[in-house]
């Protein structure tokens, strides 16, 4: 009889235990969220490549001292106890803060200011692949750890400038002891980075290693660490990404945004096809589906069935859309060649088929929401007519009756034939689809050619092996610096003036830009510097649009103008209805 009823316990215990067990494995399921990324990035590490695609997964793993408040879109304390003040100097300005004595690393280890010195030295190394950064963060003058408190820093700048705040508090963090054990570049002050050259009469054999392991694949992809709320954990090459939440993380409860952890794992499937990656959505296999096409919005709003499981964000991005062109190539080099290109970009018809007729016409390099854009500038007309006869006007005819216009050009005679390179995705294949069909009716042979943008890059952008590129830019909160993008000094080598684009007065007008503080000094510089850009056509600017991201109602969140849209550590698992 006793064993009688020990089974009959023993077997409803058993069956609890199970229950519970089930209840906590789906509590762990309940807390991952899946996003959809179109394309592997490659690499992980904002500094040597601050990509779109990448900023997607590494907002989560890397912070900043601070950083714009997705909602408010004010600059605030992430890092720093708070935003510091301009002090100004004998010989120039400064600002000093302090880093939080509970912020860490996600290993646990504190931040001080030797990994904010590390970081700038990391960025100044010439050997390294950071020359996007290098560009204001170059401008950092002198680096000051108070020997009493380790916590506390100041940044000084010989000049002040628009973005002198921004830039020394609004840089993702690297922590020194993981991505320098051997302290390499401690050996070397913040000033002699500041002029040391990586040649082969003064190589330092560590800091060449140190340098391969930066911008290589051991710390882009193998060993990645920052003070986020999220840490790499599995990364399947061009099949997903998994990250997870730090244990005992520092931030979870300060209430600022890009520390929250209301998610355990975010996983990042990626999936190449639009069309696959809509029915996993619809299919409840992602929850996050960024960059709905126009199709697939309809699709959505116009189901009852499908919008009420599904909710789509529209946030206003900080990006635009536009051609690429390579101002040094023979045909390309000539202005006139550029604006016949201008004019057979229909934009209307482009927003209409890819953003549902919601988006903005560009003509500048620069948001419409910036007060420095300048509206005034009037939309490029599509007329294969105007394109056709500017190019006539500059002596290219059909001589040979093949349907392509030529010209005799320092005694050659040559075809105006352009390559146009473009992702694959399917809003990439229609407009190169489209403008090759509005050249060949201007007499203007576009040939296409599809490979991934990080081939395109490697390959054809950073060796000006390239005539035209579908791509898009993504913009930050803060005061643009046209220096960086569009100075003549950018040209080549990966050092940010991608078009090769070179006007004396642009510079000028580019250099004036760093030295005015107040917007009302900016703007008439930035209208001036847009207005010139507009004639010269060195890039083809499309639209700005509005982001489309599906979201399973599973999961509530908010969109918001900081790239890329949303913060998934934000969402919350509200359940199934």
């Amino acid at each position: 009889m006793k064993r009688n009823i020990s089974l009959l316990f023993f077997i409803p215990l058993t069956l609890i235990m199970i229950i519970i067990s089930c209840k906590s494995e789906n509590k762990i399921q309940d807390t991952v969220i899946s996003i959809r990324l179109p394309k592997d990035p490659g690499i992980l590490n904002p500094l040597v490549y601050s990509s779109s695609l990448g900023r997607e997964v590494y907002q989560y793993i890397f912070l900043p001292l601070a950083d714009y408040d997705p909602a408010s879109l004010d600059l605030k304390p992430i890092l720093i106890e708070r935003i510091p003040e301009k002090k100004v100097e004998k010989n120039g300005i400064s600002y000093g803060f302090r880093i939080k004595n509970e912020a860490k690393w996600d290993d646990g280890s504190p931040i001080t200011g030797k990994d904010y010195e590390f970081t700038l030295k990391a960025v100044l190394n010439p050997g390294s692949n950071a020359a996007a950064y290098r560009t204001l963060l170059g401008r950092i003058s002198q680096v000051e750890v108070s020997e009493e408190d380790s916590r506390k820093v100041t940044v000084f700048f010989e000049d002040d400038f628009p973005l002198s705040l921004e830039t020394c508090i609004n840089f993702e963090l690297y922590p020194q002891h993981i991505y320098d054990p051997k302290n390499v570049l401690g050996k070397y002050s913040f000033e002699d980075f500041k002029n040391y050259q990586l040649d082969s009469t003064r190589a330092d054999g560590d800091l060449i290693a140190f340098t391969d392991d930066f911008n290589g694949l051991k710390h882009s992809k193998n060993i990645i660490h920052g003070a986020g709320p999220y840490q790499l954990v599995e990364w399947t090459s061009d099949q997903s990404i998994k990250l997870k939440k730090v244990e005992n993380y520092w931030g979870k409860d300060t209430g600022i945004p890009a520390c929250e952890q209301n998610i355990d794992e975010i996983i990042f499937q990626i999936i190449a096809d639009g069309n696959t990656a809509f029915t996993q959505f619809v299919s409840d296999n992602i929850d996050v589906l960024p960059a709905l096409s126009s199709s697939q919005y309809d699709e959505i709003v116009q189901s009852p069935q499908l919008s009420e499981k599904y909710e789509i964000l529209t946030p206003q991005l900080m990006k635009y859309y536009f051609v690429l062109l390579n101002n040094r190539q023979e045909l390309l080099k000539h202005k006139e060649v550029r604006q016949a290109l201008n004019h057979l970009i229909d934009r209307k018809q482009l927003i209409d088929i890819f953003e549902n007729g919601k988006a903005q016409i560009i003509n500048a390099p620069f948001h419409p929401s910036k007060p420095y854009y300048n509206h005034d500038l009037k939309n490029v007309e599509y007329s294969v007519n105007q394109a056709r006869e500017i190019l006539e006007s500059q002596g290219w005819h059909d001589t040979n009756n093949n349907g392509t216009l030529d010209k005799n050009l320092d005694g050659k005679v040559r075809e105006l034939e352009l390559t146009l390179y473009e992702s694959g995705s399917e809003m990439g294949d229609k407009i190169a689809l489209l403008i090759s069909e509005a050249g060949k009716k201007a007499g203007i042979k576009l040939d296409i050619i599809k490979k991934s943008f990080r081939l395109i890059a490697e390959e054809n952008i950073a060796t000006d092996e390239f005539d035209m590129v579908l791509a898009q830019a993504s913009q930050d909160l803060s005061i643009d610096d046209p220096y960086s993008k569009w100075h003549s000094s950018r040209i080549g080598k990966k050092s940010g003036n991608d078009a090769n684009y070179f006007n004396e007065k642009v510079d000028s007008l580019c250099e004036k830009i760093r030295l005015e503080n107040s917007m009302e000094a900016l703007i008439p510089l930035f209208e001036e510097l847009e207005t010139i850009m507009y004639d010269d056509c060195p890039v083809l600017f499309l639209y700005s649009p509005i982001e489309r991201i599906g979201v399973n109602q599973r999961f509530k969140g908010q969109g918001t103008s900081k790239r890329p849209g949303y913060m998934a550590n934000t969402f919350e698992y509200i359940g199934q209805e």
